[in-house]
Formats: structure tokens, sequence, C-alpha cells
């Protein structure tokens, strides 16, 4: 969509030159004004689109992500039972990607992404890790260290 966007500007913008140069007296800073003018009317319509493209919203992933890296020490590993590309959003928002590791139980998705399973908690049980982020809906409450409405981070350490 933004290369649709900068294609069409730049007709846009030749265009006008074009009609420019023909007419009688053509003037470079009419040109420039031109093209100022429909850069500063095209902004806009591109903050339109953009909000129109399919996001996914991870403020959720990015919340736990950075609350658990200052809960935890680093090199504290973590296992992450978070949907497709969320793992992703929870290892960038800790800044220690390393220690945040997905789950890879269940295999890869046909896009070759970690699932989440029916089970998120057994699989990190199974994982062997002191640590994990599993949905909220799977976590035992005595066991939840940190949560927000989607995601928690439980204490495995003693279970």
């Amino acid at each position: 969509m933004l290369l649709l966007f900068l294609l069409l500007s730049v007709a846009a913008g030749l265009a006008i030159t074009s009609i420019l140069r023909e007419q009688a007296g053509f003037d470079r800073r009419r040109a420039v004004v031109a093209l100022v003018a429909v850069a500063a009317l095209s902004w806009p319509v591109r903050r339109f689109v953009l909000r129109s493209e399919v996001y996914a919203h991870r403020a959720l992933e990015v919340d736990i992500g950075n609350r658990t890296a200052t809960r935890l020490t680093p090199g504290t590993s973590v296992h992450l039972d978070v949907l497709d590309y969320g793992y992703l959003a929870v290892q960038a928002a800790s800044g220690r990607p390393e220690d945040f590791i997905p789950n890879v139980a269940a295999g890869l998705s046909a896009s070759g992404l970690p699932t989440v399973t029916e089970d998120g908690l057994r699989d990190a049980r199974s994982s062997g890790l002191p640590w994990a982020i599993v949905r909220v809906t799977d976590a035992p409450v005595e066991a939840i260290a940190l949560e927000n409405e989607a995601w928690a981070l439980v204490d495995l350490s003693e279970r």
C-alpha cells in the first residue's frame, strides 16, 4: 500500500510539473509550491490508508514482556505460549529475546510459527523452565507473578 501511495504521489508531481511547463512563463517556484501542496494534502490520506490496513494490536504482549523483563534477572529463561507473532512482541519488549523461548512443543503452524496449544500450562511445565508466560485463563492463581487482561507470568519453580 505504501508503494502505491509513493507511485501515485510521483505521478501527481509529474503531471503537475508537466502542466506548469506547458503554460507560458514556467516558473520553478510555482512548481515547487504545487508539489509541496500535493504532498501536504496527501498526508491525511496516507494516515487514513495506513490506519485502515490490517494491524495486529500487540499492546498486551508488549506489556507482559516489559513487566517480565523488569521482574526477572537477565539470564532467567521464560517459556512463551503466545499466539503467532505475539512471541516476537514479548521478546522485543523484554529487551532480552534470548531469555524468552517460544513454545514449539506442539510443532509449527503452516506458516512456520510456534503455535499456542490447548494446554499452554502443561507445555510450560514440560519445558523444564522456571517461568512461563501463558494465557491468563490457563494460569493457576497461586502461581501468578504478573498478569494483564490476556497473559500471565507464572512461577513454575515450585510445581
